[in-house]
């Protein structure tokens, strides 16, 4: 076949180049991606250690306990969830996904583990197994205040999360809210902080100007 419309070859042209990169800003990123996954750990090993102290306050030691167990499990989730991450886009992506799901067996663990002590305290069983019930029946084996205690520790991990989300407008509304000239005093602060941001992320060119 023939072309329709005659080509043309630049001379010179080598294709389009791809934009160096920049090893110290991926080094910048990979720090701030690393401190970022150590607060999230952090900040939900905290939450769970609070709400174990706000059970036991409230339930009692065994919900506590019970509680804890559920918490860790929700550590352990964003741990082996931060192993997925680590992976992805690399040689080890497959083998890190792989070993990622272990934390959808976590909250599972802390169950049976529960179901398993009362199977043992015999007639202090605090769930009543009724006869002929089916063995696959899991709830017959653990209470829905146990269940409830569990599943409680095991979503605190998602509270530092949320709160994370909503702390950038909290400090912008934060401002409004306050009477007077505190309020007032909060946003010239906020804005200065941003203003100051600004012009430490600008890099002046060799003459002295930026360029847009």
């Amino acid at each position: 076949p023939k072309p329709s419309h005659p080509s043309y070859k630049l001379e010179g042209y080598e294709g389009p180049r791809s934009e160096p990169i920049n090893e110290d800003v991926v080094m910048e990123d990979f720090e701030k991606y690393g401190q970022l996954k150590v607060e999230l750990i952090k900040n939900a090993a905290i939450a769970g250690l609070a709400g174990t102290v706000i059970t036991e306050l409230a339930k009692g030691l065994e919900d506590a306990i019970i509680y804890a167990a559920g918490a860790v499990a929700g550590v352990g989730y964003l741990y082996f969830l931060s192993i997925k991450t680590d992976t992805v886009g690399g040689n080890d992506a497959k083998m890190g996904s792989n070993i990622s799901n272990v934390r959808f067996v976590l909250p599972v663990l802390v169950l049976v583990a529960i179901a398993l002590r009362n199977a043992s305290l015999g007639d202090a069983n605090p769930v009543v197994v009724q006869q002929g019930a089916s063995a696959a029946g899991f709830m017959t084996t653990v209470s829905k205040e146990q269940f409830g205690a569990a599943m409680l520790g095991f979503l605190t991990y998602r509270l530092p999360l949320f709160l994370s989300q909503l702390s950038p407008v909290i400090k912008e509304s934060a401002g409004g809210l306050l009477p007077g000239s505190a309020g007032v005093a909060m946003q010239m602060a906020q804005k200065a902080k941003e203003k100051s941001a600004a012009a430490a992320s600008a890099s002046p060119t060799p003459f002295g100007e930026n360029l847009v």
